[in-house]
């Protein structure tokens, strides 16, 4: 029998609300939109892409244009955080626990 644990690593494994924050920040301030903290945790955090940008731009984005600017915006938050990735406490060592359960 074939046996699988799947993790989602954005709040999971690793704290990376702040550093999509601070992507966002950038990737708002390009455009001359400057969201608060309190806007960024009512529309951000636990959001997806398409309606975080819809809404802080103002409009339905989608399609291409919502293709584009996630990569825009995600390219900045790995710019970003590409030195900053560190798993949440007790991660690594549950981890190994539970590699060890497939042997």
């Amino acid at each position: 029998m074939t046996r699988a644990v799947i993790f989602d690593m954005d709040g999971v494994i690793c704290h990376t609300n702040p550093f999509h924050s601070q992507a966002f920040k950038i990737f708002f301030e390009k455009r001359d939109l400057f969201p608060t903290e309190d806007e960024f945790a009512q529309h951000m955090y636990g959001k997806n892409n398409g309606y975080i940008l819809s809404h802080f731009l103002g409009r339905k984005i989608e399609g291409e244009e919502l293709a584009d600017l996630e990569f825009e915006k995600e390219s900045l938050f790995r710019e970003i955080y590409q030195h900053h990735i560190d798993p949440i406490p007790g991660f690594m060592d549950f981890f190994q626990r539970i590699k060890k359960c497939q042997n």
